[in-house]
């Protein structure tokens, strides 16, 4: 895929509509489910895109995600 792809992507992923609120209602079930807390815990996204979601929510010691695009590792990083 092409850089002009990845960064559209990254674009729909902060602003379209589906991805505002999957963001929103992943967050508020990790709330609701798991106390975040900034000294234990981890957060695995397989499959996280450009890292919007993870970039998102600041509630756990550790995050990382895994990408298979090469355009879009290199953005979430």
């Amino acid at each position: 895929m092409d850089e002009l792809y990845t960064q559209q992507y990254e674009r729909f992923e902060q602003r379209h509509w589906w991805f505002v609120a999957r963001r929103a209602i992943i967050i508020d079930q990790i709330q609701r489910l798991v106390k975040p807390d900034k000294t234990v815990g981890a957060w695995l996204d397989i499959g996280c895109g450009t890292g919007v979601l993870l970039s998102a929510f600041d509630g756990f010691k550790s995050k990382c995600g895994i990408e298979q695009h090469k355009g879009c590792v290199e953005i979430a990083r």
